[in-house]
């Protein structure tokens, strides 16, 4: 009897790790990271997916059933709009933002975004812009899932379209959600190519939270900078060089685009969200991988990815996921944005002239 009662009290004394330990997410991803797994489908199978055509169809709803097969909840195809096609039933296509959910435990109606855009342009197979980014997003989302973490608040992951048209899909999203903005505690973005994620600027009133959710991007020990400016400078006209599609308005960048990277960026899709008043922050990657020989360009193809950099975004996003939404709090949004130069609020102003 004596040694039974001492075996129940060493299995009652073993601490079981807890629900958000960040040690679980390293572990799973060290067994299996399948990032470059998805962006070899994405960039190789499926190919060029520019937004109205089959292709991106095609992409949205593999990386829907990607996110099903990881076991997120509430997974769908969000219909934005859709665009003209004249070989498709109809005469158009459909264009939707996938959404899937990690539900958080204690705050469910709180969330944390991490997104990359799903859509590229046609001159190749659209990999470092964006698959890239869109594997590093889905494999956070499976690598947090599979760890069985359990996050506070709800980690949403969007696979956003239109981006190069215009940010089209993320400021729809904004537009039709007016009711989850102030919900929203941040958002992250990935949309800078294949190297590692290595940084990110923010303002100084949040350091000491970013640090506090950070902790664990830290702990990889792998370089990673937290810089911070006094407030971020958003251009009210930041947009792709390009033409809307949907409207035939120009989406063209301005001079006043012409701002230091590390004061908002310029642009991808989270402009859409500091708009709006939204924390929203795009990573910053660095290493071996020459982003500017592959942007909008010929070369960018499969054989451009560096599945290292991938794999090892993948981790800190889901990380830096976990880390907001365990959080006390929603991060705070005084002082977030310094200026908006003649901006008069929202998407709509972000119709520059196409005369420049």
């Amino acid at each position: 009897m004596a040694v039974c009662m001492c075996a129940a009290t060493a299995v009652s004394l073993r601490a079981a790790p807890p629900a958000s330990d960040p040690g679980r997410v390293v572990a799973t991803a060290r067994a299996g990271n399948q990032a470059m797994a998805h962006a070899r489908y994405l960039a190789g199978d499926i190919g060029p997916r520019l937004t109205g055509t089959k292709r991106l169809a095609r992409a949205e709803r593999w990386a829907a059933k990607q996110f099903e097969s990881f076991g997120l909840a509430d997974v769908r195809l969000e219909r934005w709009g859709e665009m003209s096609a004249p070989r498709a039933r109809g005469g158009v296509i459909a264009v939707h933002n996938v959404i899937a959910d990690i539900r958080g435990s204690e705050h469910p109606d709180e969330l944390v975004i991490v997104g990359a855009h799903l859509d590229s342009w046609d001159f190749a197979h659209g990999a470092t812009d964006n698959a890239a980014g869109c594997a590093a997003v889905m494999e956070a989302a499976r690598l947090l899932v599979a760890s069985g973490v359990q996050p506070k608040r709800t980690i949403r992951f969007v696979l956003w379209t239109g981006e190069e048209q215009g940010l089209l899909g993320s400021s729809a999203y904004v537009a039709a959600h007016p009711e989850l903005l102030g919900k929203t505690s941040v958002v992250f973005n990935l949309d800078a190519g294949t190297n590692p994620i290595s940084g990110l600027v923010a303002t100084e009133g949040l350091r000491d939270e970013f640090e506090q959710a950070f902790a664990g991007v830290t702990a990889l020990g792998q370089p990673f900078e937290l810089r911070t400016v006094a407030a971020l400078t958003l251009p009210a006209d930041c947009c792709s060089q390009s033409v809307n599609p949907a409207t035939g308005t120009c989406t063209g960048t301005s001079d006043a685009c012409a701002l230091p990277p590390d004061q908002s960026g310029c642009p991808s899709d989270h402009v859409a969200f500091l708009r709006a008043g939204v924390p929203a922050f795009m990573f910053e990657q660095k290493g071996s991988a020459d982003y500017a020989h592959t942007h909008h360009t010929a070369h960018d193809t499969v054989d451009a990815l560096d599945a290292k950099g991938i794999e090892h975004s993948a981790v800190v996003l889901a990380l830096a996921a976990l880390g907001v939404a365990d959080l006390p709090g929603l991060l705070a949004r005084d002082g977030l944005i310094a200026s908006i130069p003649g901006a008069s609020g929202g998407a709509a102003s972000c119709t520059p002239s196409c005369s420049k």
